[in-house]
């Protein structure tokens, strides 16, 4: 029985819960930063993507866990029997970011730069736009699969509530049919794997779901299992466990810039003379746009 339910969720969770699975990235995506993220970038020839638990305001943590506790809170209120209490009352008790089905390496990056660029408020003043088909990235049903999948922010309050209904439901169904199909007394059995496969069907979702208001942004999260890091990189005065997001093609420069953008505060010719010559000297397009 144990076989059959372990492969039967894990046949579930290949599910596009959130109905967009054939979203594709646009053929620019633009990475913010500041001069210093700038710089060590081209010196380590790769981007940082950080061990999301430590990922300050792009982890999941700042928007879209306390959006979940809340659908899942709203879910055992509104049970209508003992079996769905005790599978919603469970979840809540035990929701955490810091489960296994939550560790993961993300990287954000925007298709609209100059968006946001605008709205940051951790002193980024460039959005370094990169050709995303050179990228080491693919979209999810994408082939070839490369070391990230990308996928499109949710923004969307009713949508973000459709996704984490049609997880909540896929899983919370089998679970009460289980017991016609397995007997009763193997419930016991069941329900932690139908838990543990929610909660890793949501872990991939959290990512995705972004605060409504940053909705012009059209942000794409690139996102990696978590593995031994690569590398560290300083977010917040603190260092943090990443690994690379580059180009995928040999023999090309890692970094596929195209252009960069520069926030309006870096005023002055000084700004953008001193980027240019850094660009070239790195042999890196030096498109400087306002």
């Amino acid at each position: 029985m144990r076989l059959v339910v372990g492969a039967e969720l894990t046949a579930l969770l290949q599910t596009d819960f959130a109905g967009d699975g054939a979203a594709v990235p646009p053929a620019l995506l633009y990475r913010l930063c500041d001069a210093p993220g700038l710089q060590a970038a081209v010196q380590a020839q790769a981007w940082p993507a950080v061990d999301a638990r430590f990922a300050g305001a792009a982890s999941p943590d700042a928007y879209a866990v306390p959006f979940a506790r809340s659908y899942i809170d709203e879910r055992l209120r509104s049970a209508e029997n003992p079996a769905q209490r005790e599978f919603a009352g469970e979840l809540i008790r035990n929701f955490t970011p810091c489960g296994s089905q939550f560790d993961h390496y993300l990287a954000r990056l925007y298709a609209n730069g100059e968006a946001a660029l605008g709205d940051a408020s951790d002193g980024s003043v460039y959005a370094v736009g990169m050709r995303t088909n050179d990228l080491n990235l693919s979209a999810p049903g994408q082939l070839p699969r490369r070391a990230f999948r990308a996928q499109a922010a949710i923004y969307d309050g009713q949508a973000q509530r459709a996704a984490l209904d049609r997880i909540y439901d896929c899983f919370l169904g089998y679970y009460e049919q289980s017991a016609e199909r397995f007997g009763a007394h193997n419930n016991d059995d069941v329900l932690p794997s139908c838990w543990g496969a929610l909660r890793q069907a949501t872990g991939r979702l959290l990512p995705r779901l972004r605060d409504p208001g940053l909705a012009s942004q059209r942000e794409w999260v690139a996102v990696a299992p978590l593995r031994p890091p690569a590398g560290f990189a300083v977010s917040g005065n603190v260092l943090v466990p990443s690994i690379p997001l580059r180009s995928h093609l040999r023999g090309a420069h890692p970094l596929p810039f195209e252009q960069v953008l520069v926030h309006p505060a870096l005023s002055g010719i000084a700004a953008d003379v001193g980027l240019r010559a850094f660009l070239r000297a790195k042999t890196l397009p030096s498109r400087v746009l306002r």
